[in-house]
């Protein structure tokens, strides 16, 4: 199965590097006590074969939440997943979270003829 991939842009051409470790760090930049910013990825299934795989988001901060996110993705489907972050505590430095992705193939069962 090749790596899912993700990137920060619609049309594919920003993407994220992910950590073997980690997952996705993500830099959400600053914000304000309080004040809501949303962020938009996109995860693509670079994959020829699998004819599904089914997903598992997981974000490493208690404020970013996923608002939306695929299930499950088709070999060269991409979809949006949509991060929210109300800070509650004001913060120096950017906000980094990571957002890890887990997927299993889901292999359709053959046709058997008796």
């Amino acid at each position: 199965m090749k790596k899912l991939e993700l990137y920060s842009d619609f049309t594919l051409e920003n993407k994220l590097t992910e950590s073997e470790e980690h997952g996705f760090i993500l830099d959400l930049g600053e914000g304000e006590v309080g004040e809501t910013k949303q962020f938009e990825y996109y995860i693509y299934n670079p994959d020829e074969k699998a004819h599904k795989i089914e997903l598992v988001f997981e974000l490493d901060h208690p404020e970013v939440k996923i608002l939306t996110s695929p299930t499950d993705l088709n070999p060269g489907q991409k979809e949006k997943i949509v991060l929210e972050w109300t800070p509650a505590l004001e913060i120096e430095d950017s906000l980094h979270t990571v957002l890890k992705i887990s997927g299993m193939n889901k292999w359709k069962k053959p046709n058997l003829v008796s």
